[in-house]
């Protein structure tokens, strides 16, 4: 013969309604309320009891089991949290070290023709000028040439120049070689 309706116990909710850790208290408390009012109904437990608190059992097992899949999958989710934090941490930091290593510290020019030209170290020199304020640089110049010679000397200028109005600069080596230069050329 087929159960009646009032035979197939209900219970008050089922492992579906747990979703967090807050409605799978909820529902172990109902069913374990479940359990208790079944047993204490009555002298005896009956056969319609019997079976209310063996679904209740079992479905507060099947609660268990989706207790531990909700923890895993919240932890995997906090681990998840973590893991992205940690790598845009260090994405962020690499990017602030990438900064500082192209970012250029002043935004000051750089020196100076003159400031390098300063900074150059100074050999002695002699500035030859004619007496005659019309004559030209490359006219000086060869007249220098051809009155020094400084083939029968060990040394010789190490540049020639000219300069504003009509001027040479003849550079040497040391002071002993500009000082032997005007000598010979008084």
């Amino acid at each position: 013969m087929a159960p009646l309706d009032k035979d197939i116990p209900r219970l008050p909710c089922d492992v579906s309604n747990i979703k967090n850790l807050d409605t799978y208290i909820e529902v172990i408390n109902q069913l374990t309320t479940c359990i208790s009012n079944a047993v204490n109904e009555g002298k005896s437990v009956t056969a319609v009891n019997k079976r209310l608190i063996n679904l209740a059992a079992e479905e507060i097992r099947r609660a268990s089991n989706s207790l531990s899949t909700v923890l895993s999958a919240k932890a995997s989710h906090v681990e998840e949290q973590s893991l992205k934090n940690d790598i845009l941490t260090s994405v962020r930091e690499e990017i602030k070290k990438l900064k500082e290593v192209l970012t250029p510290t002043s935004n000051a020019p750089g020196p100076t023709y003159a400031e390098v030209a300063s900074i150059a170290p100074k050999k002695p020199a002699i500035v030859i000028k004619s007496t005659n304020p019309t004559a030209k640089s490359s006219d000086i110049l060869a007249t220098w040439k051809k009155n020094i010679s400084f083939k029968k000397e060990k040394y010789a200028p190490v540049k020639m120049q000219t300069i504003s109005n009509g001027k040479i600069r003849v550079e040497f080596e040391n002071y002993k070689q500009c000082e032997e230069a005007i000598t010979k050329q008084s």
